[in-house]
This record gives structure tokens, C-alpha cells and sequence, in this order.
């Protein structure tokens, strides 16, 4: 429905205005490498696209290029979500356990001034030991999953991109024979 809703503000905008009410568009470019394209400057690396070309296609041309870019900026969307999730998920675990290190740091605090205590240190520091290896593994865990993720969206994009460069070339030829 995003993407429905976009194509047609989309269509609404290249065929009700020309380029002198043109808003300017911002290329973002995010730390995953994910492009998107928006009306607000993202950030001090934001890059101001020239669309005053794009003005000059016919409103067919427009609602392919409109519908391309809908179908790109949602596979990107899907992108980033699945990254966070990812990140989100790992991090809120890894978050517990490091609470759980706190709070056994802390109750070794409590026992440094007698043996009993000593003793119980040694059991403490061990599970500490665990669970900052656990906490290292879930990392690696994490990094591998959101590598495997970034590369995922980047072949699908690569794919779309192409299938859409083909759709083009497929109906400038057909223009070519009639």
C-alpha cells in the first residue's frame, strides 16, 4: 500500500507541475550503504540530484521510472528493517547479559574481605568469564548475520536494477520496430 500511495504522489507531482515548482531531491547514502532518495538533506554528505532531466520524460516514462524507484526504495526499506531487527534483537541480549556481569561484579564486591568470600569469587569470576564469551560469540553472531543480511539486499538490488534496466531496453527496442 506504501508503495501504491508513493506511485501515485509521484504521478500526481511530475504531471501537475513543471520544474520551476520542482522540489529539490537529496541523495542519502546510509552507513550500510543503502540509497535513498528524500526531500529533506539527510545530513551533511547529502547529495542534491539534478531532476530537472527527469521533468523532461513523458508521463509514461515517468510512471515507469516512478514505479521503478517505488519498487527499489521498498526493497531497500525491507533492507534496512531486516539490519535492524537483527541488531536490535542481538544487542537487547547482549545488553542482559552485561547486566548480568554487572550485578555479579558487584556482588563480588560485597565478599573481598573474608575467605568464604574468596572462594565464592572464584565461582563468580567464572561466570563472568562465560558470559563475556558469550557475549563476544553473540557479537560475532550478530556482525556475521547483518554482513550476510547487507550482502543479500545488495544482490537482490543488483538483480532489480537489472531486471528494470532490461524492461527499458526491451521497450525502447520495441519502439525501434514500430
Amino acid at each position: 500500500m506504501k508503495g501504491f500511495t508513493l506511485l501515485m504522489a509521484g504521478l500526481s507531482l511530475s504531471l501537475c507541475f513543471d520544474s520551476a515548482f520542482a522540489q529539490k531531491v537529496y541523495k542519502c547514502t546510509s552507513s550500510t550503504g543503502v540509497v535513498t532518495f528524500t526531500h529533506d538533506p539527510c545530513g551533511a554528505d547529502a547529495k542534491e540530484v539534478d531532476t530537472s532531466k527527469a521533468n523532461k520524460h513523458s508521463a509514461a516514462h515517468d510512471r515507469t521510472d516512478v514505479t521503478n524507484a517505488v519498487a527499489i526504495d521498498d526493497m531497500d526499506h525491507e533492507c534496512i528493517q531486516r539490519i535492524d531487527n537483527i541488531s536490535r534483537n542481538a544487542n537487547s541480549q547482549i545488553s542482559e547479559i552485561g547486566a548480568e556481569i554487572k550485578r555479579l561484579r558487584h556482588d563480588m564486591e560485597y565478599s573481598k574481605n573474608n575467605l568464604a568470600g574468596a572462594q565464592r569469587d572464584t565461582g563468580i569470576q567464572t561466570q563472568i568469564t562465560g558470559l563475556e564469551a558469550r557475549i563476544s560469540a553473540m557479537e560475532t553472531t550478530r556482525d556475521n548475520a547483518v554482513l550476510t543480511a547487507q550482502e543479500t539486499c545488495r544482490l537482490r538490488r543488483e538483480a532489480e536494477l537489472q531486471r528494470q534496466d532490461a524492461e527499458k531496453q526491451r521497450k525502447a527496442d520495441a519502439l525501434k520496430h514500430t
